[in-house]
């Protein structure tokens, strides 16, 4: 390859798997700079998460809640090809808040581009992971200790910057409820305040956010309404996304990301089934299309009540059962469900786990020169 002009070096090397990658990019300096350029992690970040002919094996990260909370990952491979799912668990590599004291936990704030934001509880500090290149960042401190409502971590395509997002719960003069929102920037290195959080409503579905288009979104009750509020990471101001044209409302609503489009999972109890929305263009109302249907004895007949959706395509969807600990897939095509793990040792946190696939972005990109970078070129 080294006959080869650079831009056709660059285009081979961008379609190899970022773990490949990794590998090979102390082969000579010229590779580790290009391999290690964020111009080049950014088109490789985007590549990979193409659907196409090499559909990308993709990651679940899930926090496992037990005397001490862990992390455990699962790879699956879901291609159009093929009528099956390949599902298997991988050990996961050392990571930096692995050795907490057992009185601390920790939430995951949310992925992108291969990056994983966890949030370690009491203490307010929070880690900026690539799990594929082991290179973290712990942010600085929030400087806050107020009660955390709810979170976010995405991509500012305008700005070309990671954002992390924590709305606080503050009371004012009167003991009104304030919800403060701080914003952290990978290139400006710091907390700033932004617009306050604009409703005080009930989490529907967690504190996590689902990041799509460039904003956050969180569901949320308000006076026995459905909410969709996001946060636009570009103007970094709050707005509504219209919700489906549906009239019930339930708590076992789910909200969620796929192909770059928001999709809902609620209950139709009168039709006895589970439906998937999806909002095919994003910020119209009449995009929203019913997608999957699981009618309702499929559940109960496999055991998988309150089963949250964690990724689904044309054919069929992963479901993910907290209180039964294991996975299973459901085939679309011939409304079978299959069983894709055994009972875990521990308790799955309901919420605590997001679909990623690996990268070679680096949480230090914006640095001069990285931490753990440094101490390789040493």
């Amino acid at each position: 390859m080294a006959d080869l002009p650079p831009e056709i070096m660059t285009e081979i090397l961008w379609r190899f798997p970022a773990k490949f990658l990794v590998e090979q990019r102390f082969v000579c300096r010229s590779w580790f700079s290009l391999i290690s350029s964020p111009p080049f992690t950014r088109k490789h970040a985007t590549l990979s998460t193409l659907d196409g002919a090499n559909t990308p094996k993709r990651k679940i990260i899930v926090r496992v809640h037990g005397c001490i909370d862990r992390l455990v990952c699962y790879s699956f491979q879901d291609s159009y090809q093929s009528t099956s799912i390949n599902f298997f668990r991988e050990e996961f590599p050392d990571y930096p808040f692995k050795n907490l004291p057992s009185e601390f936990y920790f939430d995951i704030i949310g992925s992108c581009d291969g990056l994983v934001c966890v949030l370690v509880g009491r203490t307010y500090t929070i880690f900026l992971w690539n799990p594929c290149t082991i290179d973290y960042k712990i942010l600085p401190d929030l400087g806050e200790s107020s009660y955390v409502w709810k979170y976010g971590f995405g991509y500012d395509y305008k700005s070309d910057d990671y954002k992390v997002v924590i709305t606080l719960v503050d009371y004012g003069p009167d003991q009104t409820r304030i919800y403060k929102s701080m914003l952290y920037t990978l290139r400006t290195k710091s907390w700033r305040r932004i617009q306050d959080y604009p409703h005080d409503g009930n989490t529907v579905d967690s504190k996590s956010s689902v990041f799509v288009r460039g904003a956050l979104h969180w569901l949320v009750k308000i006076n026995s309404t459905m909410v969709i509020n996001s946060l636009d990471l570009a103007s970094e101001t709050y707005l509504q996304v219209p919700k489906p044209d549906y009239s019930s409302f339930s708590n076992d609503y789910r909200l969620g990301a796929w192909s770059g489009c928001l999709f809902i999972q609620l209950p139709n109890c009168s039709a006895n089934q589970y439906e998937l929305w999806v909002m095919r263009e994003y910020g119209v109302r009449e995009s929203w299309t019913k997608s999957i249907t699981i009618p309702f004895c499929k559940f109960r007949r496999n055991h998988l009540h309150f089963s949250t959706v964690t990724w689904f395509s044309g054919k069929g969807i992963i479901l993910f059962n907290f209180h039964e600990r294991r996975f299973a897939y459901y085939n679309a095509k011939d409304n079978s469900i299959i069983e894709l793990t055994d009972h875990y040792n521990g308790w799955f946190h309901p919420y605590g786990h997001y679909v990623y696939v690996e990268s070679l972005v680096s949480p230090n990109a914006y640095d001069k020169l990285g931490a753990n970078t440094s101490r390789l070129l040493n």
